[in-house]
């Protein structure tokens, strides 16, 4: 009878233990894992927001009678301008994978649909605070 008390006493320690250390293991990578995720946010917002502030907008068209060398200014203009829109969109997208405010979802994702110019990522900055909590 003793050894059946000690053999169980044994036998629940060990589970016991190894219980402890699954649940410490799994809230130590559950944490990792959303601290690792805030800092992927606020990483990716902050590149977001300063490629927004520095946004600039389309090229204006060029009147009638521009010279050959005007004209191919206008089109570098446009061209550079075109570049840094596709890598704003880029860094939209990867801000639209991480986020999870629906508001801010929607604003992203339009944005980066619309082939339209005079749409812009002004205005984002109040929801992307929101959801990582600086206010």
């Amino acid at each position: 009878m003793e050894i059946k008390l000690l053999i169980s006493g044994w036998f629940l320690g060990i589970v016991s233990t190894l219980t402890a250390t699954w649940l410490q293991a799994y809230l130590t990578r559950r944490q990792s894992h959303s601290h690792t995720l805030m800092e992927t946010r606020l990483s990716t917002y902050g590149r977001l927001l300063s490629a927004t502030k520095l946004e600039e907008r389309y090229p204006p068209d060029p009147q009638v009678g521009l010279s050959e060398i005007e004209r191919l200014l206008y089109n570098k203009k446009v061209s550079i301008w075109r570049k840094r829109r596709k890598e704003l969109k880029g860094m939209a997208t990867e801000a639209l994978l991480l986020t999870i405010n629906p508001q801010l979802k929607i604003k992203l994702s339009d944005f980066i649909a619309n082939n339209n110019p005079e749409i812009s990522l002004h205005g984002v900055e109040d929801l992307m605070r929101d959801e990582i909590g600086i206010r």
